[in-house]
């Protein structure tokens, strides 16, 4: 029996070269246009799902969501990638 880090491992070894290495650059840090370009990319190579992770831990992430709400989000709708309002 495998145990979960085992089966992480596992999938990493079986994810396409080109998932990994867009998942790579989309932990980088950069500027709320640079993450949405790389959402973007990484969209096109199937990516659904995302986990965003503030800078701090321990308080509430408000520069990161005025930069979702602000820059990151218009810049998804523009690319079809999210509802218009």
């Amino acid at each position: 029996m495998r145990t979960d880090w085992e089966a992480a491992i596992a999938g990493r070894r079986s994810s396409p070269t080109t998932c990994r290495a867009a998942l790579r650059r989309a932990r980088a840090r950069g500027t709320p246009a640079d993450c949405a370009a790389r959402i973007v990319e990484m969209t096109k190579l199937g990516v659904r799902n995302l986990y965003l992770m503030p800078l701090l831990t321990f308080g509430l992430p408000e520069p990161e969501i005025a930069a979702f709400r602000d820059v990151v989000f218009p810049r998804l709708r523009e690319a079809g990638l999210r509802g218009a309002r």
